[in-house]
């Protein structure tokens, strides 16, 4: 299941939770978020152990507050237990899942 960021608080809780939280930054009218929102969606979908947590934030709702260091879109930041560790920037979910990996590795 991918959660939707649709407030400032909604982003804040997913943060704070333990565990793994990659957050989709993207926009509808991005050709490459688009493009890889199947692939997206298929990576959620394959977790089966609720050890990572998947959301998607539209750049185009203006929630305030966004992280500012995002340059382009689509953009992936991956936060463990509340930190951030890492992003990952383009449309290839192949990398970006290596990242994930990473991440859990290293913990």
């Amino acid at each position: 299941m991918i959660e939707i960021i649709d407030t400032i608080e909604k982003r804040s809780g997913l943060v704070s939770l333990p565990g793994v939280l990659v957050i989709k930054y993207g926009a509808g009218w991005c050709r490459p978020c688009i493009a890889c929102a199947p692939a997206f969606k298929q990576l959620a979908s394959a977790e089966r152990d609720d050890l990572i947590t998947y959301a998607i934030e539209d750049i185009d709702l203006d929630l305030g507050n966004l992280p500012e260091f995002i340059r382009s879109i689509p953009v992936f930041h991956i936060y463990q237990d509340g930190v951030f560790r890492t992003s990952y920037s383009g449309s290839d979910i192949t990398a970006m899942a290596n990242k994930i990996t990473t991440v859990i590795e290293e913990s």
